[in-house]
């Protein structure tokens, strides 16, 4: 199970993702990719987290 953040603007949701990225497992770095802006991200209490803009 993850949660999946979509929308608003690439600087919004880059900064939530910066936040979140504090004692995080990084697993996907937040990064253009042909589909739009994309990072994922496990935080310190193991919820998975998905962002896309």
């Amino acid at each position: 199970m993850s949660l999946y953040i979509h929308g608003g603007s690439a600087e919004d949701i880059k900064n939530v993702y910066n936040r979140l990225m504090e004692d995080a497992q990084v697993t996907d770095p937040f990064a253009e990719n042909p589909f739009g802006l994309f990072g994922a991200l496990q935080d310190k209490f193991g919820v998975r987290w998905q962002f896309i803009s």
